[in-house]
């Protein structure tokens, strides 16, 4: 059986919380986590905001979800697998800090895809105890489940990780400004099919970024410049973008892994002249 034992002292971590700025901030922390165990599997992610019962769940499936070793590791401190240098997630504890920031209470329901065991984490200190948790991950039986989860165990290949945040702190919780960076941080995964991110029941549709009707539609696939940086344009003018690509974009580069990778929460678009003088929009986005 894993065991959990956090090993940083607590009232750091408690310090640590206030860096983030607003709830849309922290509660992208938690929603973030699932992308980098897709696996390339499509992912549905549900986020509920009950102000009024003081309730925050993140529920994300199709993914890899976790099994109760994969639970012990995301409840460490700065323990887990190794992350790659593409990853949104890197030092194993953006997660943990949110839930402190936002809530009392955290209570963590999940299962490994392929796997049959459920597993269960509750903490109704997390988020002002200053003492260290030791202890293990508990199974859960089926019929001990919520009902909105009841569906998701009855699927056996399923993975799922459901996150419930109780006693919800002092903040600000402005669901459109969630929603809009949801549509801008997630807009290629969605666009393509990869995932799909539902807010309070409604499905988050990706952010609309216009393109100028001056120039005919370019596409350009993902290309490799000289520095070693990869980037993708979004339109521009046949004739100005039919130029090497790393001229166009030399000045602005943004790294890209892939089209179907978890994108970073930058996208920008920039206008500027092909080599031979040209106008052209270049509209540019960062993945990770």
């Amino acid at each position: 059986m894993a065991t959990i034992n956090e090993s940083i002292g607590r009232e750091a971590l408690l310090a640590f919380a206030s860096q983030y700025s607003s709830m849309s901030e922290a509660l992208m922390e938690l929603i973030d986590n699932p992308f980098d165990y897709r696996r390339g599997r499509r992912l549905t992610v549900e986020v509920t905001i009950d102000k009024r019962n003081g309730l925050i769940r993140v529920l994300d499936h199709g993914g890899e979800g976790m099994n109760a070793e994969g639970l012990a590791e995301w409840i460490g401190w700065g323990t887990g697998h190794e992350h790659s240098t593409t990853d949104i997630g890197q030092y194993h504890v953006g997660g943990k800090l949110a839930a402190i920031y936002l809530a009392e209470g955290l209570e963590i329901i999940c299962r490994r895809a392929g796997e049959h065991d459920i597993w269960r984490f509750a903490d109704p200190r997390w988020g002002s105890r200053t003492d260290l948790f030791s202890g293990e991950p508990e199974a859960l039986a089926p019929d001990r489940l919520p009902g909105e989860l009841s569906g998701l165990a009855a699927q056996d290949s399923v993975g799922f990780t459901c996150v419930t945040l109780r006693g919800l702190k002092r903040h600000r919780y402005e669901q459109r400004i969630l929603a809009a960076r949801l549509a801008n941080a997630y807009r290629s995964l969605i666009v393509e099919g990869h995932c799909s991110i539902v807010l309070d029941g409604d499905g988050v549709e990706p952010l609309d970024i216009p393109v100028s009707a001056s120039f005919a539609p370019t596409e350009i696939p993902s290309t490799k410049l000289d520095s070693g940086v990869r980037v993708r344009a979004a339109s521009g003018s046949r004739t100005a973008i039919g130029s090497p690509l790393d001229a166009v974009c030399r000045s602005r580069p943004v790294s890209e892994r892939s089209s179907t990778a978890a994108p970073s929460r930058k996208a920008r678009s920039s206008a500027t002249t092909s080599p031979d003088g040209a106008p052209c929009s270049v509209s540019l986005a960062k993945f990770r």
